[in-house]
């Protein structure tokens, strides 16, 4: 990565790191597969693309499905998961800027809220250093959605079969 150097009042040099833009393709999915129901889950080949990056203030511009409201900076699940998980984590908020391009139809069951979970959290973990790993981002969006069909087919790809278990159980597979 790399770094710059800036001087504060007693000419101290204090090191700033330079958060570079990221990028995400995360596919539609389905979960609705008879006697799997929430529990197995299928990617599909249309997905929500996003370039992002730090910005003086938030800005997305929105194309594809949905335009209005997936470029709105209100009530937008997204920026709302971003902004909730690094307060969450005693994080500065960074304002960004999205472009972003929706193929994923909004509440037809397609995954477009586990894709939306999924985006905010690796936009929280990139842009505010979390560190987590993609396993520990999967784990948080799952949290939040509720169950883990859509996002485990989202982040994974292809079919997934996932359950949630009680953080003091073990899975034995």
């Amino acid at each position: 990565r790399k770094q710059r150097f800036v001087c504060v009042h007693s000419a101290i040099p204090i090191q700033l790191k330079t958060v570079h833009p990221l990028h995400l393709k995360l596919p539609a999915t389905s979960a609705n597969l008879g006697p799997g129901f929430d529990a197995i889950g299928l990617a599909m080949s249309f997905y929500l693309t996003i370039d992002a990056e730090p910005a003086a203030a938030f800005a997305i511009d929105a194309y594809g499905r949905n335009p209005d409201l997936c470029g709105a900076l209100e009530r937008n699940l997204i920026l709302d998961t971003y902004r909730d998980v690094l307060t969450s984590a005693g994080r500065a908020i960074q304002p960004l800027h999205l472009r972003l391009h929706n193929e994923i139809p909004l509440g037809m069951g397609c995954g477009s809220s586990a894709a939306a979970l999924l985006a905010g959290v690796l936009l929280a973990n990139h842009f505010g250093d979390l560190g987590w790993t993609g396993y520990q981002a999967m784990e948080e969006a799952c949290r939040r959605e509720g169950h883990p069909d859509n996002v485990a087919a989202c982040w994974l790809g292809g079919m997934t079969v996932s359950a949630a278990t009680q953080p003091d159980r073990k899975s034995v597979g």
